[in-house]
């Protein structure tokens, strides 16, 4: 679990590399190394529970001990102080809307194959730092990313439902 607490004289633009960065290093270190899908949620201390994939930005002011948390959608979630960060495994079941992808081989060298994509989801890899590296839409239930290109390092595809690490050789 991690927590961030925001205190007085704290720079929002410090706070936010420190959360995304805690995140991202948590996610790699707890995430297990099989392959379930988990979502990482913020939980706020006003009792309100955000998924990750949800959220674009925190908005802080100069002077302010408090924090808000911008949605994806636009809506606001305010007057937050303290957050904890956890994750959830995803209870999945095996219908075409709603399938566990499973991606191998893991670690990869070159192609990074996934079974169970449904045709037109869209398909992200992100960098451990939360940047996105690669998008991509899938044409069937059988997708072959190319991942020569990428650095040596940890990442994660994200798709509408699952968010799967993989380790780039």
């Amino acid at each position: 679990m991690i927590t961030v607490v925001i205190g007085d004289n704290y720079n929002y633009e410090q706070m936010k590399r420190q959360i995304i960065t805690g995140i991202f290093a948590a996610s790699s270190l707890l995430m297990p190394h099989v392959l379930r899908a988990s979502v990482w949620f913020m939980e706020t201390d006003t009792e309100v529970s955000v998924p990750m994939e949800q959220v674009n930005y925190l908005l802080a002011t100069d002077g302010n001990d408090s924090f808000s948390i911008v949605k994806k959608d636009g809506s606001l979630v305010n007057e937050v102080r303290h957050v904890t960060f956890s994750r959830h495994q995803t209870t999945q079941t095996d219908t075409p809307a709603n399938r566990e992808i499973q991606l191998y081989p893991n670690p990869v060298n070159h192609v990074l194959h996934l079974d169970g994509i449904p045709a037109g989801q869209s398909i992200c890899i992100l960098s451990a730092d939360g940047l996105t590296v690669r998008k991509e839409e899938a044409h069937g239930g059988k997708v072959s990313l190319y991942v020569d290109d990428l650095p040596q390092g940890i990442y994660f595809l994200q798709t509408a439902n699952n968010t799967i690490k993989f380790v780039k050789r």
